[in-house]
């Protein structure tokens, strides 16, 4: 009788059950044959039964030899580290390639040892006793992070699973298993699974050898058989728990591109409920697969064809899979070729894959967050860039204002000369206006803090709203009343209103349209709302919101991203620092904005403001009267004034001789301190600047100070008033003056500050 060909795909897919039941009716055909030959009138037909029995058994070691194949694939082609301890003495009975290679050992070397012969003994002790643990309570164990050292990588990070396998009869704990992923590198996600049975196979060809030599072994062979068969059931068993336990994806496809199998994982990845339903949709899902720049993936570039087409392991490659509901899901795939162990044809793939979408939408909020914050960064370098600007330039302009209004005053009479002088002081006021708006970007600007209806201060200059926009535009005011009030300096509010209502009525270009200027309040419960601009979250608690919408054109994202750069614009002038004064004011209240726009469709801004415990404020149409005193009463007294600046030294020179006082001039403040310190007794009054070399205002005015508690100082400062204040807190100021200046400023500080200290002396 002739040996029967390798089994098909048929034969290869028998259960479990169909070898049990073809070994059980084999031992019934040798205990006939047995019984046969006990008797004297036997037929003369025994080595054709024998031949037949043979090929039978061949059979089922063939079957048996697909099964272990299929396994020994599966096994090897895990990228986690799997290995199995007897209960008894946590001895290594297996472990796959992931392991080894991990632990840089072969797998000969560990078989029969345990952890104390690779591993220090705090770290093996560590190990046996989380499985004494396990198996002690015969239940799966996650331990999240496990130190291990390695021979040839060095420290790694594990997390780890262990779970006992049973005795199928007895219920007692047999071995323990353990599947280990090596989180210390998340990106390499090489699925491989390895299993090596070389062993039994080993003794399955012996068995099978003995069978053509004697009658005798044919009963011990069926035995052995039978302990196999059990053998494999375990296995399946618990490649079945091995295969769900797995983090990743598994799916076994033959050459027809029919699933066999597919662990828990595929089916959750995929929303599908079994293996058969999964083999329903795969022409659907495959249709839906893109790479990662969103181009469509087509059927024949996916890793299992390639890997079935070039019998070549593919991967990992990154494919997304758009689901049903819209939503895009990616996973890190990789499939390896599977071969008859006889004829070494393929017969089908395995494709594993891990699931990152949670890990794409990390990276991409990362991406995010990153370029908000580079741009936060950038306006940040702006303002600051500004405020020194405007410091400077402030000075700059005390040269040219001061010099300006000395000339005017020296010129009694109405002259051509004196008109032209009078366009410089208006030119040097404007200018002084632009680093205003420089300081207001900055976040330094000067604020006069008072509680802020925002309804009542739209409507209140409502007309001006109306006036600053074209007359083709309509505004269309929607105002809250029952609002909370705001902290804020309503000037600077209004610039906000202004310049937002100016932006939006331009993105009509001339056309005919509306602008609808909203006011609410709104109350986050919960942090993750965040500034367009800056990416900071806003803090949980109550706002008042101001929205101001147009139809115009829009913007673009590239758009979006410049706006609120200084004098950025998309005409072909500039506009200025509108838009960037905004940004300024805005921080500088501690606000927030949002904005929202499409090309085409439209922009809508929301500004945030915290909202304010006080009561709205009436602001004072004229400042409160402070005592001067008469300027004859301080003829001839002497001022000593510091600051570092050539040209404002010259002009605040000029102007305080032109008003009778004696100046004393000192370019920073150790030259100023060893004046006062030669003539203390006879200086009344010390202007000191705040931005010198060698001692800073500060240091200057807490050391003059210390040798004159009562002497009056007056700051001056190309910065605001209220940050001068604000750093000035603990320090009795004698008054603040403000670059650049006139004449008559400069004379009303002097005469108001002296005042203050002839009514403080007079009191005494």
């Amino acid at each position: 009788m002739q040996r029967k060909a390798p089994m098909d795909r048929d034969d290869a897919s028998k259960t479990k059950e169909e070898l049990l039941r073809e070994l059980q009716h084999l031992r019934a055909e040798l205990n006939h044959f047995q019984f046969q030959e006990r008797r004297p009138d036997r037929p003369r037909s025994t080595t054709q039964e024998l031949r037949h029995i043979s090929a039978k058994l061949e059979d089922v070691q063939h079957q048996y030899r697909f099964n272990q194949a299929f396994l020994e694939a599966v096994f090897d082609n895990i990228p986690d580290m799997i290995f199995v301890k007897d209960a008894r003495h946590l001895r290594f009975l297996r472990m796959n390639r992931a392991g080894c290679e991990l632990l840089g050992l072969n797998e000969e070397e560990l078989l029969g040892k345990s952890d104390f012969d690779f591993f220090p003994a705090e770290e093996a002790s560590f190990f046996t006793d989380n499985d004494r643990a396990v198996l002690a309570t015969g239940k799966l164990v996650v331990i999240p992070e496990e130190p291990i050292h390695t021979k040839s990588r060095g420290t790694r990070y594990l997390q780890t699973k262990k779970v006992p396998i049973f005795h199928h009869e007895t219920g007692e704990p047999m071995y323990l298993l353990g599947i280990s992923e090596d989180v210390t590198e998340q990106k390499q996600i090489a699925l491989e699974l390895k299993r090596t049975n070389e062993e039994l196979e080993q003794r399955v060809k012996e068995r099978t050898q003995e069978l053509s030599e004697a009658v005798a072994q044919l009963h011990k062979d069926i035995i052995e058989r039978e302990r196999t068969a059990a053998q494999l059931r375990a296995s399946q068993k618990l490649n079945e728990v091995i295969l769900d336990s797995l983090p990743t994806g598994i799916c076994h496809i033959n050459a027809r591109e029919e699933i066999l199998q597919a662990n828990a994982k595929a089916l959750e990845h995929f929303q599908e409920t079994s293996t058969l339903q999964l083999q329903r949709s795969m022409r659907r899902i495959e249709s839906r697969t893109v790479w990662e720049d969103l181009t469509p993936c087509k059927r024949e570039e996916l890793p299992g064809r390639l890997a079935f087409s070039t019998g070549k392991p593919q991967g990992p490659l990154t494919i997304g899979h758009r689901r049903q509901d819209g939503s895009l899901v990616w996973a890190l795939y990789s499939a390896v070729p599977v071969t008859d162990p006889d004829t070494e044809e393929i017969t089908g793939v395995i494709v594993s894959f891990l699931d990152i979408t949670e890990w794409k939408q990390r990276e991409a909020e990362r991406k995010s967050f990153e370029a908000k914050l580079r741009h936060a960064q950038k306006l940040e370098s702006l303002g600051i860039l500004a405020g020194g600007i405007a410091h400077d330039f402030n000075n700059l302009l005390v040269g040219i204002l001061g010099n300006a209004d000395l000339a005017l005053h020296d010129l009694q009479e109405e002259t051509q000369a004196t008109r032209r002088i009078q366009q410089i002081v208006e030119a040097a006021t404007r200018a002084s206006d632009l680093t205003k708006q420089m300081l207001a970007y900055s976040g330094r600007g000067k604020l006069q803090i008072h509680a802020v209806h925002i309804s009542k201060l739209t409507e209140e200059i409502s007309h001006l709203l109306k006036a600053s926009i074209p007359r083709t535009v309509e505004l269309h005011t929607e105002l809250e009343y029952n609002l909370p009030c705001v902290e804020g300096d309503p000037t600077q509010l209004q610039q906000v209103l202004m310049n937002l209502l100016t932006n939006a009525a331009e993105s009509y270009e001339g056309k005919s349209g509306t602008v609808t200027l909203r006011t609410g309040q709104t109350e986050l419960y919960y942090r993750g709302v965040t500034d367009t601009f800056t990416g900071t979250e806003m803090d949980t608690g109550r706002y008042v919101f101001v929205e101001v919408q147009d139809h115009g054109r829009g913007m673009s994202k590239e758009t979006q991203a410049r706006i609120f750069d200084p004098f950025f614009t998309t005409k072909f002038t500039g506009r200025g620092l509108g838009l960037a004064a905004v940004l300024g004011i805005v921080r500088s209240h501690n606000g927030m904005i949002k904005i929202s726009s499409e090309e085409n469709q439209g922009t809508l801004f929301t500004v945030f403001f915290p909202v304010s415990d006080q009561e709205a404020t009436k602001r004072p149409s004229t400042p409160p009267s402070v005592e001067i005193l008469n300027e004859a009463d301080w003829q001839k007294a002497t001022i000593l004034l510091v600051d570092d600046d050539r040209v404002v030294r010259s002009v605040a020179r000029n102007m305080l001789e032109s008003m009778d006082f004696n100046v004393l001039l000192a370019e920073d403040g150790v030259v100023g301190l060893s004046i006062l310190k030669e003539q203390k007794d006879n200086i009344a009054l010390v202007l000191l600047d705040l931005t010198m070399p060698r001692m800073g205002g500060l240091e200057t005015f807490e050391a003059m100070r210390a040798i004159h508690p009562t002497l009056p100082i007056v700051l001056c400062s190309g910065y605001s008033q209220e940050e001068v204040v604000a750093n000035f807190a603990q320090h009795n100021i004698s008054g603040f003056l403000s670059k650049p200046f006139t004449r008559k400023q400069l004379r009303s500080k002097l005469l108001t500050a002296l005042g203050e200290s002839h009514l403080s002396k007079r009191e005494e």
